[in-house]
Order: C-alpha cells, then structure tokens, then sequence
C-alpha cells in the first residue's frame, strides 16, 4: 500500500465533519453499508448527455468484482438511470469516473482512512442503495444542456448561424462520421508558416482562436496534421 503525505491537514480534518460532496440531507449508510461524512472529500461530476437529469446517487456498490482492494461505485441520476460508475481502489485516494460510453465524466477524492474502511466493510457484497443514501451536491455535479457549438469568435466579431470557413490552398474540410475535419493535404510547413484558415464568413484574422465554452458539446482535437471537431457526447 503506498504511503501518503498529506498536505492542509487541518483543512481535510475539518472537512471530514460535514457530507460535502454529498448532499447534507443524504442519510450515509444503508443496512451494513457505511458511508459516512469521511469517505469523500471532494468530488466533480460533469456529464455531457443532455437526458441526465440531476442530482445523482450513489446506486450500488460492488465489492464482489476486482480484488480485494477495490470496489465499484454505480452512479445513478434522478430518473434512476445508471449514468456512470467509479472503480475506487486503496492504491489511490482519487478515482476517475466514467460515463456508460467510458467518457471520462467527473473524479472522486477521497480519505483514504474511511477508504480502508468502506472497502474492507464491503469486500464481497454487492449491495443496492436506496436514492436518499448517498446523494452527491447540485454544486459539484453539472449537466450539459447545449449539444452543439454557438458561436465562433473572430477578432471582436461573434460569428453565429451559418458558418462559412475559408481554408488555405494546402487544405480541406472534410465531414465523416459526424467529425468535421481540416486536414492538411499539401506542404505542411508551408501551410503552418501562414494561417490555414483565411476567412470565417469574410473576416479575415491573422490568428483564430478556437476554444470550447463551458456548456459547449463540441471537443477541439488536434491529430496527424489536421484539427477534429467531435461532439463530446460520441467521443
């Protein structure tokens, strides 16, 4: 087991009193499951499928799968709806949670105490939770509700509607599989030693900045000399 220094102590002891991320009306154990104000101290969720709707629980929790160091936290939302799950293990305080297409959707921090403890308490059950059980906050669990960009900033000008992008002799749009694609199909330093897009509805900008607003579904990837703009959702 790896050994931890942990820094602002007297902020995490103080911490550990109170259910934050959970909801404080969340009761915190169920039959011989025990989760308690200590377990989490900190947690983010954030879910791009528009249909989930909030708050989300803790729906199971399975200590039957993996070793015995480690066990599977279900996450539900208010439809009851399985939305994504968390491995949580002794080897690390924080876990990734991932959505039912594997997305990367949030992380868990937890105390790694209670942790020895909720894992050792569990090893071998698989138990069902009741949705009051284990509720996590509106403030740290966010849906959202945009599925496509709004908007493109060029220079002070806020293109919106329909889009017409201009691309440098060199390059080309291309829609496959949902993705829009600029690739770069001449000389790459050549095309790179100028903008590779020249225009967007006319306006002309040395630089164009392409950024993903906070409700936007819409990933900016760059890949083998081209850019991909991919609905989160399906990536």
């Amino acid at each position: 087991m790896p050994s931890f220094s942990v820094r602002n102590g007297e902020y995490r002891d103080e911490l550990i009193k109170y259910s934050y991320p959970l909801d404080e009306a969340s009761t915190l154990e169920e039959g011989d499951v025990y989760i308690g104000t200590d377990l989490f101290l900190d947690a983010v969720l954030f879910f791009k499928e528009p249909s989930v709707e909030l708050p989300i629980y803790i729906s199971t929790v399975d200590g039957t799968s993996g070793g015995d160091d480690e066990c599977n936290i279900v996450l539900s939302d208010a439809t009851d709806a399985r939305v994504a799950e968390a491995l949580v293990s002794l080897s690390s305080d924080v876990a990734n949670v991932y959505n039912n297409a594997g997305v990367l959707v949030g992380t868990l921090v937890m105390n790694m105490p209670a942790l020895q403890r909720f894992i050792g308490s569990i090893t071998g059950t698989l138990a069902n939770l009741q949705p009051d059980t284990a509720v996590f906050s509106l403030d740290v669990s966010f849906v959202n509700r945009a599925d496509h960009m709004r908007y493109i900033s060029v220079g002070s000008s806020a293109v919106t509607n329909d889009i017409t992008w201009v691309a440098r002799h060199g390059c080309r749009w291309r829609l496959e599989l949902g993705i829009l694609y600029l690739d770069m199909v001449g000389d790459r330093e050549e095309i790179l030693s100028t903008e590779p897009v020249i225009s967007i509805n006319g306006v002309t900008a040395k630089s164009i900045w392409l950024t993903n607003h906070p409700e936007s579904n819409i990933r900016i990837n760059t890949a083998n000399d081209r850019l991909e703009f991919t609905a989160a959702r399906d990536a």
